[in-house]
């Protein structure tokens, strides 16, 4: 079996239609370790909860996986 993309529980709130609600240097750094789980057991990408309105975290997500977001 091969993972293709996970949707892990990161800190802060993701609620439907509103953007990311949270302490985005804590999010950063929640991020940046499930990010380095992937590259290092994927490569598989990482998707975000409700994320077609979380604008505050786009580019800390898009950094840390290299483009295998989701």
């Amino acid at each position: 079996m091969c993972w293709v993309s996970l949707a892990p529980r990161y800190v802060g709130s993701f609620e439907k239609g509103i953007d990311y609600v949270g302490d985005l240097a804590a999010f950063e750094a929640d991020f940046a370790g499930h990010a380095a789980i992937a590259r290092a057991l994927g490569p598989y990408k990482l998707s975000l909860h409700t994320g077609s309105d979380k604008f505050r975290i786009y580019d800390i997500a898009a950094r840390p996986t290299e483009g295998l977001l989701h």
